[in-house]
């Protein structure tokens, strides 16, 4: 339930302050949050909140501090749930249990610091200061007095009246002695302390260490994150933004840029297409809070949590998708998945309406299928299809059994993964870029190798085994009379897991 209420002054201060806590109270029963066995136990945490919010609200409005109070408020909107997870025994420890009024206070004073100014003379929206200044956490990790730290090691960019340059001039500090590091500890359970004393990460620890000193000067910095690819495979990714004052976003990485060149998609020659992209705020997404209430949610990498929105269509072309089926009758709400890593894997959701689901911002040119959730498992109720540019246009890749192709495979990997592969090839300088070029030619890629045998598999409701066939030196492979209007993967003896699919029109392989 949205309760985010501005109070343009303090006059009939007990009756707004009754009805926060009314709001609060209800959004603390049906908060944004999956079930608990533990509900039982959160009245002493609700009796607790209550006292802060009482005290928190009661110090601002007794120093007649408007933005503070609006600070407060959009606070306790949104604090239900958060928490910390003690990384060593992975326990819960919720911040109803371990806020204090003056550890709330301290943190809005702290953010207001550098940006009641800025709000004031209409630099800095409050929507903006709100989500991407003021928040005291950033995801899991515990609470320490963070701005402080940062502001002292960071104080000569205290001003910072030009974003883009203190960003540029913060990074280079952080650069300095950052491993980029995929085993080390996640971030999200990390400290601002954690994170500058152990300088190593991935592209998440690289983010949250710029978003720390950067909000500590009233920079106002995020996350954007990708959950999956829609064309290549991998988990998810992530990136820094700049919110600007009119509110486009500046992409640039935390620890790594050195300007603002950064196209965050693109690999070298060809370009990622994100299955979505979204964007870390503070208030919750009321999709993904209710699709976490009910009984049969599958826990995803969109759905775990539920402080983010929805930014696809800022980086690449998209189209609202309203899927029809007579299957969707009864349900509350569907899933819409890209194909990686072997599987299909959702990426977003949306909400039933009788026999049609609309599914916002999709991105153009991705293979998606729908599914349903049973047994907290997901369920494919569609063929794999393709959006187009026009929304009412889509292909739906589907056998019909009567139409049979023979289907010559030129390439074993689309030439986007034959470019990621350059990267861990330990190619330098010069040899870098011209393997590089030859990807691109089509001279250096992944093609069937000689005296090796390769399994076709189809898709129809799943995949179907096909034939076997042998690639020998000289001699095209070939498979014969193949359902068509389908999709294909190909694999050897000794499958991966990781094989990319393609259709096959005109003769030619399509990647996806």
């Amino acid at each position: 339930m949205k309760a985010f209420v501005i109070h343009s002054s303090f006059r009939d201060f007990q009756v707004k302050q009754f009805l926060l806590q009314l709001f609060f109270f209800m959004a603390l029963f049906f908060g944004c949050r999956q079930k608990s066995p533990g509900d039982a136990s959160m009245s002493e945490t609700r009796i607790r909140m209550s006292k802060i919010s009482h005290e928190v609200l009661t110090y601002y409005q007794g120093k007649n501090d408007t933005l503070g109070y609006n600070s407060a408020v959009f606070l306790f909107n949104n604090i239900y749930g958060l928490g910390a997870i003690d990384a060593t025994t992975g326990k819960h420890i919720a911040d109803g249990d371990i806020l204090s009024s003056s550890y709330l206070i301290d943190n809005i004073d702290n953010a207001l610091k550098f940006s009641r100014g800025k709000i004031q003379e209409g630099t800095l929206s409050f929507a903006n200061f709100c989500e991407y200044i003021l928040p005291y956490r950033l995801a899991s990790e515990l609470l320490i007095p963070w701005r402080d730290e940062c502001q002292k090691r960071f104080n000569t960019y205290t001003s910072a009246i030009d974003h883009k340059k203190a960003i540029l001039e913060i990074n280079q500090q952080l650069r300095v002695g950052f491993e980029y590091n995929l085993n080390a500890t996640n971030a999200n359970f990390q400290t601002w302390k954690q994170l500058s004393a152990s300088k190593k990460g991935d592209c998440w620890a690289m983010a949250y260490s710029a978003i720390y000193p950067m909000r500590a000067l009233g920079i106002p910095v995020t996350v954007d994150y990708v959950p999956r690819w829609g064309n290549v495979n991998g988990g998810s990714h992530a990136w820094n933004v700049l919110i600007n004052q009119n509110n486009s976003c500046t992409p640039f990485v935390g620890c790594e840029s050195v300007d603002f060149k950064l196209n965050p998609l693109k690999i070298y020659y060809q370009t990622r297409i994100p299955g979505k992209v979204f964007r870390k705020i503070f208030s919750k997404n009321q999709l993904i809070c209710a699709i976490n209430q009910s009984s049969n949610a599958i826990p995803t990498s969109f759905n775990t949590d539920p402080q983010i929105t929805d930014v696809t269509d800022q980086y690449v072309q998209t189209e609202n998708f309203i899927f029809f089926s007579p299957r969707l009758k009864g349900q509350a709400y569907a899933y819409i998945c890209v194909y990686s890593n072997g599987d299909w894997i959702p990426v977003h959701a949306g909400k039933v309406d009788g026999s049609e689901c609309l599914f916002e911002k999709m991105p153009t040119g991705v293979l998606f299928i729908v599914g349903l959730p049973v047994k907290k498992r997901l369920r494919p109720i569609s063929a794999p299809f393709v959006l187009s540019d026009n929304k009412e246009s889509q292909t739906f890749f589907q056998p019909n059994g009567r139409s049979f192709i023979d289907v010559e495979v030129y390439y074993t990997e689309p030439k986007i993964i034959d470019e990621q592969k350059v990267f861990h090839l330990g190619v330098s300088g010069d040899a870098f870029y011209q393997t590089m070029d030859s990807v691109n030619a089509d001279t250096k890629r992944s093609r069937p190798i000689p005296d090796t045998g390769y399994k076709l598999h189809f898709y129809n409701n799943g995949w179907k085994f096909h034939s076997r066939a042998n690639a020998e030196n000289n001699k095209k492979l070939v498979f014969k009379n193949v359902p068509a209007n389908t999709l294909y993967k190909l694999t050897t003896d000794s499958p991966t897991g990781r094989e990319r699919m393609f259709g096959y029109l005109n003769g030619n392989q399509i990647w996806f």
